[in-house]
């Protein structure tokens, strides 16, 4: 099938376009050591052939690593591919590994179609022809580019046909890890819905030895298949525009970078030549050793493939190695939602309307969370539950969330409030009572007490329907001018937002408390891997020198009627401002948090198993299990996810290590200290998992999967300002039982746990937050 547009489907293969010869010439008249040739020329049907034959050779370990994958681990990652779907690979190439993939599916007899997507049809042709034929699975090649393909699958598929888009022999290696991200980000966003796979391989950053030879064997086949890019050239322009013989393959591995790089290196001084068919000549110089670009191969590390998976806005479901650890190949799936994060956030927030304002966009993703998990983890029948005493039933959140945004909404508006009135009595504020004595608690509204007399929950429901309304409208207003965005107004938004980021969480900590949860709908349920308690050895002591470490960021609340949005503001909560420097000792902290395997040997030696975390469950047959949104997970699997814990139980831990618990500026001054480190481990955040995910001893532990206890007491500092729109957030629980918590969880909005200034706080004895600790000394 060709899917080139009409005008590029005149020959037999996709270098036709006239805007790859435009690119061509236009890269290489750039000044000296600036020239580059564009990566898909080496592709032609003869570069496909010797591609093909590098494959077989044994320095090119790539396509071994993923045949052994794909021989070994296929029943797991078909595992992903439901029947009655459509599986499509971009630069299909020689289908040897491919081969394994549709074998094993005819196997399981998946009726599945298969799209093949290349640049040359004869190479296409021969390659599907080589496959034979299959009873189940359905061949069909496709003749284009990547942004072919792209544009085909955005209009082929209906939403219910399940697809499953393979890139494999890091061919994403080809493009920068930015480009990388904003190309499976488009495919993301055009070609896929909820529970679509992304299927990838991808190279790790191995020995660099290894690396180098992989691409400059001694066979000399990468040679060729490089120079033969400089006679492909020569075809497309239908003239002799580039001699080979004035050039050589140049093989460079960048071990700081991750890639290898591949250069034409000119032996000679020369001229090219470019004569149009109409136009004037192009005449571009060439200076002895001068450099030309023409292929680039990014090495990935784990923590890397995992913020490749998130800039694109998936989430990885899967991640196998090959028997030499050396190669690895990853399934990421399409959620209902998505929160953008690390360089994506900063590109998200540079580019705002109203610089720190969330957008319609960021609020949209927020309310696609917040209906997911109230509408499919919480189930009506549950309302009434009270899985934690010291809160609400959860039918009070369900209001609370749209009543506080209308409140907040109103009283800066100087508007009314939402019909039914009444709900602002009932929902404006819930309840964190004094764990030693529950009749202490912060000001609250008053509740029904029995369910009966609580309002309907589908009238709570239209009620969130017409605030979200609200605050819909008024955003428009504000993008046309029609209202402007004040300081103020920007502000509230952005506490609103931020605060029902915050319930989302809080109301996951009732969730997996309760034993009829239900699984999260349009995620796919974690296969736990039920492997032996092993505990990691002690994590590695990381030094940490003395010096001083800015905490807080300056936001003045009383300010905002006296000034305006201007780029770069940032706003944050009461507790965050002044920006102030504080002075740190020199200190030691573990690489990560302590995990439940080792908490569990710590209950075990200490005689302690019976005082097991809120966490933890017992099953009836005396198994212990941990607490997640899909059930219980055996504390087998679970062994080396950081364990969640009080503060007093993360004290007594720390205290029978000899050890102690970071205060708040030792762990931010470690974080800062660490932050550029190359090992370190991609912050599970915003749902990238629905749970925590494994610790080890390989890579340090920053951010992410919990949220880390300090020993610092939640108070005021100096410089600190009560809150004028919310007076309560933080000055009422300055009561000397509540503990500083740091970072984020799983279930942690980016737009908190990556911004340095956000701080947390619990009472020491709360055992049911999605928080951690490491320990110090």
């Amino acid at each position: 099938m060709d899917i080139r547009p009409a005008e590029n489907n005149q020959t037999n293969d996709a270098f036709c376009d006239s805007n790859l010869v435009e690119s061509i010439i236009s890269g290489l008249d750039q000044p000296y050591n600036n020239k580059t040739i564009p990566t898909l020329v080496l592709y032609n049907n003869r570069g496909l052939q010797l591609f093909d034959q590098i494959t077989y050779l044994p320095e090119y370990y790539l396509t071994n690593a993923e045949i052994d994958i794909l021989q070994y681990k296929s029943h797991e990652i078909l595992a992903n591919i439901p029947d009655g779907s459509a599986v499509i690979e971009l630069g299909a190439g020689a289908l040897r590994k491919t081969s394994l993939i549709l074998k094993a599916l005819e196997e399981h007899r998946r009726n599945i179609t298969y799209y093949a997507l290349d640049l040359d049809l004869q190479e296409l042709e021969r390659s599907l022809s080589s496959l034979g034929t299959f009873d189940n699975v359905k061949l069909v090649g496709l003749l284009g580019t990547y942004d072919d393909g792209v544009e085909w699958l955005s209009t082929k598929f209906d939403k219910t046909t399940p697809k499953t888009i393979m890139w494999l022999g890091s061919s994403v290696g080809n493009l920068d890890r930015e480009e990388a991200g904003q190309f499976i980000g488009r495919i993301q966003e055009q070609c896929m819905v909820e529970g679509d796979n992304f299927f990838i391989g991808i190279d790790q950053r191995n020995d660099p030895q290894k690396i180098a030879l992989a691409y400059n064997e001694p066979a000399g086949i990468t040679r060729e298949f490089i120079m033969n890019g400089l006679d492909h050239i020569n075809e497309m322009l239908e003239q002799p525009f580039i001699d080979r013989n004035n050039f050589e393959y140049i093989s460079e591995y960048r071990q700081d970078e991750g890639r290898h790089v591949a250069h034409y290196k000119a032996v000679r001084d020369c001229v090219l030549k470019y004569r149009p068919s109409n136009g004037a000549v192009t005449q571009i110089t060439v200076v002895k050793d001068e450099m030309i670009y023409v292929e680039t191969s990014y090495k990935y590390s784990p923590s890397e493939m995992d913020t490749l998976v998130g800039t694109a806005g998936l989430a990885s479901i899967g991640r196998w190695t090959d028997s030499d650890k050396q190669y690895s190949m990853l399934m990421a799936e399409k959620r209902p939602f998505h929160f953008a994060r690390g360089l994506d956030l900063k590109r998200e927030q540079d580019r705002a309307e109203f610089p720190g304002v969330p957008s319609e966009h960021a609020w949209n993703e927020l309310w696609k969370s917040w209906d997911l998990v109230t509408q499919t983890v919480l189930t009506r029948d549950m309302m009434f539950e009270r899985p934690i005493a010291l809160r609400h039933f959860f039918i009070f959140y369900i209001g609370h969330i749209p009543a506080f945004l209308d409140i907040q909404l109103a009283r800066t508006l100087k508007e009314a409030y939402t019909e039914p009135t009444e709900y602002v009595d009932i929902f404006e504020r819930g309840i964190d009572p004094d764990m030693e004595d529950p009749s202490i608690c912060n000001p609250h509204s008053e509740v029904p007490v029995n369910p009966e007399d609580w309002p309907k929950l589908d009238d709570i429901i239209e009620y969130s329907h017409r605030v979200r309304h609200r605050l819909h409208s008024l955003m428009q207003d504000c993008a046309t001018g029609k209202r402007h965005m004040t300081k103020r107004l920007g502000r509230i938004i952005w506490l609103t937002h931020e605060h029902e980021a915050m319930h989302l969480e809080t109301l996951l900590y009732m969730l997996v408390q309760s034993p009829n949860i239900h699984s999260p709908s349009g995620v796919k349920a974690t296969s736990w891997d039920k492997h032996s308690t092993t505990t990691l050895s002690n994590a590695p002591l990381h030094s940490v020198h003395a010096g001083s470490v800015v905490v807080g960021h300056d936001d003045i609340e009383r300010l905002d009627d006296q000034q305006t949005l201007t780029p770069g503001n940032e706003y944050g909560w009461d507790n965050e401002n002044p920006k102030r420097q504080v002075a740190v000792a020199s200190f030691k902290i573990q690489s990560r948090p302590v995990t439940n395997g080792e908490y569990y040997t710590y209950l075990k030696e200490s005689d302690l198993l019976d005082k097991i975390p809120c966490s933890w469950l017992r099953s009836e047959d005396g198994q212990l299990m941990v607490k997640t949104v899909f059930g219980p997970c055996p504390l087998a699997a679970a062994a080396d996810w950081p364990v969640s814990v009080s503060g007093h139980q993360a004290e007594a831990y720390a205290a029978s290590k000899g050890m102690r618990l970071p205060t708040e500026h030792e762990l931010i001054h470690f974080r800062e200290q660490y932050q550029h480190h190359k090992d370190v481990k991609a912050p599970n955040i915003g749902f990238s998992n629905w749970h925590p995910t494994n610790v080890d001893n390989n890579t340090t532990h920053l951010l992410g999967d919990v949220w880390e206890w300090t020993s610092t007491v939640w108070d005021t500092h100096d410089g600190f300002e009560t809150s004028i729109v919310y007076p309560g957030y933080s000055a009422d629980f300055f009561d000397g039982k509540h503990n500083v918590v740091l970072g984020g969880s799983w279930a942690t909005l980016p737009i908190m746990a990556e911004r340095r200034s956000f701080r947390n706080w619990y009472q020491r004895a709360y055992p049911y937050v999605f928080a951690g600790f490491r320990c110090a000394v």
